[in-house]
């Protein structure tokens, strides 16, 4: 990965001219990750350089988060501002809203799993279930490291368990367990999706920046024609993304450059 800031000069004349699509992941991206999800927010000062960047009539603003939506809208608090949550599966934006039918139809299976999981793994000391309506997240970032090993074959013998009788899937992210329906949608095809819908072509220049495995798909839709990037401390970690930010502090000052591309900066 090459750094994106040391290589602006080089990549601003690509862009200048265009319609940018901004896609924007959020915990890791625009919040450093912590300990407890629950505390993952941004400044009154981060959200003001969003919402500006979001108001530059060359500039579309979408954040695609694995949260689920009215938390991550909640978190933004930016109106009218294009949000997807639960990894692309739900979207809403201004006079436009999209559900996965075939996540919607699971819903009944997640609260009955949610509730299992919970019965069997609730009393684990920094175990924390998190029921996204449409999908499952299982966070162990607070669980004793010595603690973690056992708690995952314990947590891998109920999901083969309900696995079996369920279309889901298992993914794994930071310190969490992703439970999802068993859907052809992921992020990248919300993108796909907004692109399509932002009549995107040889005038567009998509962006898309996350920091997680969840986000590897997008990269590989947009890295032909557009900016791959992950959030990352280190260059060497295996990803299709090309350019690196090394910080949520670095995705602001790139949000502050690209919005002030016109005028030179």
């Amino acid at each position: 990965m090459q750094d994106l800031l040391e290589k602006w000069a080089e990549i601003k004349p690509r862009i200048r001219g265009k319609k940018i699509v901004l896609f924007l992941d959020y915990d890791g991206t625009l919040t450093p990750i912590v300990k407890n999800p629950k505390k993952a927010r941004i400044s009154r000062e981060q959200r003001r350089l969003i919402r500006e960047t979001s108001l530059e009539p060359f500039i579309e603003v979408a954040v695609v988060s694995g949260r689920e939506l009215g938390d991550v809208k909640k978190r933004i608090g930016i109106p009218r501002l294009m949000v997807a949550g639960n990894h692309g599966l739900e979207l809403e934006g201004p006079k436009v809203r999209y559900v996965n039918s075939g996540a919607d139809a699971l819903r009944p299976v997640m609260k009955d799993l949610a509730r299992d999981l919970q019965k069997k793994l609730g009393n684990v000391p920094g175990l924390w279930i998190e029921d996204k309506k449409l999908t499952l997240s299982v966070h162990f970032r607070k669980v004793r490291a010595a603690e973690v090993a056992k708690i995952k074959k314990r947590f891998s013998e109920i999901f083969r368990q309900w696995r079996r009788r369920h279309r889901i899937v298992l993914t794994e992210g930071k310190k969490v367990w992703e439970i999802r329906p068993a859907v052809s949608w992921d992020k990248a095809c919300i993108v796909k999706w907004l692109l399509k819908r932002f009549k995107a072509g040889s005038g567009v220049a998509p962006i898309y920046i996350g920091d997680d495995a969840t986000d590897e798909a997008a990269f590989r839709t947009i890295r032909g024609n557009g900016l791959a990037v992950r959030v990352s401390k280190t260059s060497g970690k295996p990803t299709a993304a090309r350019f690196r930010l090394k910080s949520p502090s670095e995705v602001y000052r790139f949000l502050e450059r690209l919005k002030n591309i016109k005028a030179g900066a």
